[in-house]
């Protein structure tokens, strides 16, 4: 059962609530591990508009999900007055229970703004000072997973004790399996791995080095697997000089989008590459993945939400050799049908 605490149920409108927003604003790998709250946030509200604030890189994405009603991606527009438009429409057309799902300063910031001149604000789910409905702090390396179920739980949304695990089941079906999410639309046929880069700078803890992508991508060709190169527009131009200049690799960088990262994240052999929209969607859909971790790293990595998973770290992803990922995937025995190397 929901939350039984009265206070919590009093600020909760629960099932009578007829108008809902979610304000989830950051990249694809970020829309993916909160697809399972969305869902527990529609199950809590079954008769509301359930509205989804995102950002322009997620909306094509999130206007696919079957149980939200309504995407908006200029909540935080770097216009003043389209974001003030936005915010004051929203208010106008009246808004029972707001679910603050990034938890950032900036989010955090809404709050104020959602403020009417006179009165009290909607029920606010979130770390903002004043919100009904207060974040649980949580511990240095909880998982994104961990902080949004303790958030739902605490706002009385999704019952005690329970985990909304993200599910993608349902992009395949959704879109009818076209194909177009067929790895031969991309001209991939047989085994391929699916490589993911991370799109930083050299310089970065992140950064895994070309030369080494270039030494896994060679490992793989000369065992019969394709290895397919994805990741972030940023690193677009590596992925690009990486298929050209060893012409054994297929660069889907600029080309996949969303839902096929997803459609080919499952009928991968494996998916390899540090924290992102890649990996965190094979490991959801059932793919092996080798995780690229970064000790040293500010950004929280969470690990694929997966059994079948191996993490290689060290404090930087330079020292981690293509050699070490390969070793790793033969003791795996991930491809058995693959000739030998």
């Amino acid at each position: 059962m929901p939350n039984p605490d009265p206070s919590v149920q009093a600020s909760n409108p629960g099932k009578a609530a007829m108008s809902v927003l979610a304000i989830r604003q950051g990249n694809l790998r970020d829309m993916i591990l909160a697809i399972g709250a969305l869902k527990a946030i529609r199950d809590a509200h079954p008769r509301a508009k359930l509205t989804v604030a995102t950002c322009p890189e997620t909306e094509a994405f999130a206007k696919l999900c079957p149980f939200i009603d309504e995407v908006i991606s200029d909540l935080n527009h770097e216009d003043k007055k389209r974001r003030t438009n936005r915010i004051a429409e929203l208010r106008r057309d009246g808004i029972d229970i707001v679910y603050d799902l990034d938890g950032t300063r900036e989010s955090s910031a809404l709050f104020q703004a959602f403020k009417p001149r006179f009165g009290s604000p909607p029920p606010w789910s979130g770390p903002a000072p004043g919100a009904a409905l207060p974040t649980p702090a949580h511990a240095p390396g909880t998982s994104e997973v961990e902080r949004l179920s303790r958030q739902l739980i605490a706002a009385g949304t999704a019952p005690q004790g329970s985990e909304v695990h993200p599910d993608l089941a349902w992009v395949r079906p959704v879109l009818g399996d076209p194909p177009r999410l067929q790895p031969a639309y991309f001209g991939i046929t047989g085994a391929y791995a699916l490589i993911a880069l991370s799109g930083e700078k050299p310089k970065s803890a992140m950064h895994w080095p070309k030369i080494e992508v270039e030494g896994l991508c060679q490992r793989l060709a000369d065992a019969g697997v394709t290895p397919v190169l994805t990741g972030p527009t940023q690193a677009g131009p590596m992925a690009q000089s990486i298929e050209m200049e060893t012409r054994i690799a297929k660069n889907i960088t600029t080309r996949a989008d969303a839902s096929q990262l997803i459609a080919l994240a499952e009928t991968a052999s494996v998916v390899i590459g540090p924290d992102g929209a890649a990996i965190q969607a094979g490991g959801l859909m059932g793919t092996p993945c080798i995780m690229l971790r970064a000790d040293t790293a500010p950004l929280r990595q969470d690990a694929p939400l997966t059994p079948q998973k191996i993490i290689l770290h060290d404090a930087r992803l330079e020292t981690l050799t293509a050699e070490t990922v390969w070793r790793t995937m033969s003791m795996w025995n991930l491809f058995p049908n693959a000739r030998a190397s």
